[in-house]
């Protein structure tokens, strides 16, 4: 934003912006993660005018107050409108609220509704949401596990029994062509008794490789896999256990 600008007109640490939230079905499918910003302007009628920028991609776009109904307008993007945000309301999905069946609040839910049974499946320690606090507040982050401290032990929750039994299947050679970790790290982090525990950075590395095979296999066999790469290895887990009288290396049934 800052390049060909003289240093008075250059966004600089404690300037004011401009923010512009696009609701999904108007963001282009190449760039879905988004949250456009400008310097602050003052006078709304020049925000049709000048260009923002998505603050995660770093991708140029204009405004218009036209919806896309499908088409594909690249650069082009309708904002969120007061209007957006009050119809919103009405269809709400109260996270933690059931209908009558007992089911989750849908968009379309109408009625008394009543709490929702809870079940334990994991325990996860998370912080105070602290961190960025003004980004979040003003709205410049879209996704809360940006800023969410989490200190439960991820080698024990998802390394071990999600990602471990796909990177067996995958095999120690290819394992380590695909992670660039040695023959030896790999064949001790994937032993099947007493295996040794990999740094951080490379627990992250494997599970990448086996969120990806997992993905890949998933679209093959006609399914479609979640966004979230730990739920991705959560179905490639579930598919295997139905397709498998039963649930070997290591894993269990869902």
């Amino acid at each position: 934003m800052n390049d060909g600008k003289p240093y008075s007109e250059q966004i600089k640490p404690f300037n004011f912006m401009n923010t512009a939230f696009v609701p999904r079905g108007e963001r282009p499918l190449e760039d879905q993660r988004m949250v456009l910003v400008v310097p602050y302007e003052r006078d709304s009628t020049r925000w049709l005018q000048t260009p923002w920028w998505n603050r995660y991609s770093g991708r140029e776009y204009r405004l218009t107050l036209e919806p896309a109904h499908g088409r594909v307008r690249p650069g082009i993007v309708r904002p969120r409108s007061y209007h957006d945000v009050l119809a919103g309301y009405l269809t709400n999905e109260e996270a933690k609220s059931a209908d009558s069946t007992g089911e989750p609040c849908r968009a379309g839910t109408r009625g008394l509704l009543n709490r929702r049974r809870v079940l334990i499946k994991t325990l996860t320690h998370i912080g105070k949401e602290s961190n960025r606090l003004e980004d979040a507040q003003s709205g410049l982050i879209e996704d809360i596990d940006e800023i969410v401290n989490q200190y439960d032990d991820y080698y024990d929750r998802v390394f071990v029994p999600l990602a471990v039994p796909v990177l067996r299947d995958l095999g120690v050679r290819e394992t380590h062509r695909r992670t660039g970790h040695s023959v030896g790290a790999v064949s001790k982090a994937l032993a099947r008794e007493n295996p040794s525990r990999p740094e951080q950075a490379q627990i992250r590395t494997y599970v990448a490789v086996a969120e990806l095979h997992a993905r890949g296999q998933l679209e093959n066999a006609g399914t479609l896999p979640s966004t979230d790469p730990t739920a991705v290895l959560r179905q490639y887990r579930d598919r295997h256990c139905r397709t498998n009288i039963s649930c070997p290396d290591g894993w269990t049934g869902p």
